[in-house]
């Protein structure tokens, strides 16, 4: 199917990759995806974004009653209207008289505009995923094909992107202006070459800049289709990064605990009910693994709600080491800063 199959039969295993959890499986399959990607020049970011419907956006569309037709239109938030004949968009999509030749179009654009909102929200969540996972696109592809894309480009022109050297280190973080051009963050118009390396930012990558980008969105009104200049991050102080642990804190009850380890966090003996645990960790990219000690063991089976405990130091480790060890021995500005960030606002957020 890979190798043969159809854009559609394309689009149903990125949609099964991108549901499934970490695995051998879902291991294969992104490396199936990444072949079918590469022969066609492109990586798996690029395959994804060329397989996004269009739902016939591009050509355009209408509502057609036959006597009587309206332009379909959709805004910045991908949400679709029938255009009146004086320009105004409708609230709602005027209804089949007893003149009009084809009221099945009245449902058919109902279900329009749902298709229209499940595909703008898996869009969303894979750009989402994008920036977490570090997925490059060259440049050409923002004003190229991203932006004009009927979909795709409402969503793109209101994040942040950031252009990368060959060592993926942000050089600088751009925004797309109201004409298409592109702003930096004093919002002197720039351009980026077609063969840079672009990528959507996350904010802990933004260090002193991160406020002022905010400030900027914030002025310009823009709305953004998930948390980026706004998401909670952590970003770490020089010393912090040449440090091999941070301090700890607390104090931090039962329940919030058992809900971390639920998600990103692991407790020693999770999986065992009756088995406590005094610490808990969370696997970084590039192998390591961010670790937090309690001051006192949590046991799943009988634990208080509302028990404090207190983290006593956090730290990183190898993720494939036998045992933790028992040294402090990597600073943590060798974690990876995405990965780190979102660990640690979990774990502050403990602290309620």
């Amino acid at each position: 199917m890979c190798a043969f199959g159809s854009d559609a039969a394309l689009r149903h295993l990125l949609a099964i990759e991108q549901r499934m959890t970490p695995g051998s499986r879902n291991d294969r399959l992104r490396v199936y995806l990444a072949q079918v990607a590469a022969s066609r020049g492109m990586t798996v970011a690029q395959l994804a974004d060329r397989l996004t419907p269009t739902l016939g956006l591009d050509t355009g569309i209408t509502l057609d009653y036959g006597p009587r037709s309206f332009p379909v239109v959709t805004d910045e938030h991908l949400t679709a209207f029938a255009q009146g004949p004086t320009g105004r968009l409708l609230a709602r999509p005027p209804k089949p008289g007893v003149k009009d030749t084809r009221p099945e179009a009245y449902p058919w654009f109902l279900q329009f505009k749902k298709d229209l909102r499940a595909v703008a929200a898996a869009q969303v969540a894979r750009l989402e995923r994008d920036m977490f996972a570090r997925f490059e696109r060259p440049g050409r592809d923002l004003p190229g094909f991203l932006l004009p894309h009927p979909v795709l480009g409402p969503i793109t022109r209101r994040l942040l992107w950031g252009e990368y050297d060959t060592g993926g280190r942000l050089i600088r973080a751009v925004r797309v202006a109201e004409d298409g051009s592109l702003a930096d963050v004093d919002d002197d118009t720039v351009t980026v070459d077609d063969g840079a390396r672009l990528r959507i930012v996350h904010p802990a990558e933004l260090g002193d800049d991160l406020p002022r980008w905010a400030r900027v969105f914030a002025d310009y009104e823009i709305m953004q289709p998930f948390p980026q200049v706004n998401r909670p991050a952590v970003v770490l102080t020089e010393v912090e990064r040449a440090a091999t642990g941070l301090p700890g804190f607390g104090p931090v009850v039962n329940h919030r605990v058992e809900a971390a380890v639920n998600g990103r966090w692991r407790g020693d003996g999770h999986g065992h009910s009756s088995s406590p645990y005094t610490r808990l960790w969370s696997d970084l990219p590039g192998g390591l693994t961010l670790l937090a000690e309690l001051d006192k063991p949590v046991t799943t089976s009988s634990y208080e709600p509302v028990a404090e405990h207190r983290i006593t130091e956090v730290w990183a480790d190898d993720t494939l080491a036998d045992h933790f060890s028992a040294d402090r021995r990597i600073p943590l500005g060798a974690c990876d800063p995405i990965g780190l960030s979102e660990a640690l606002v979990e774990l502050y957020a403990l602290r309620g």
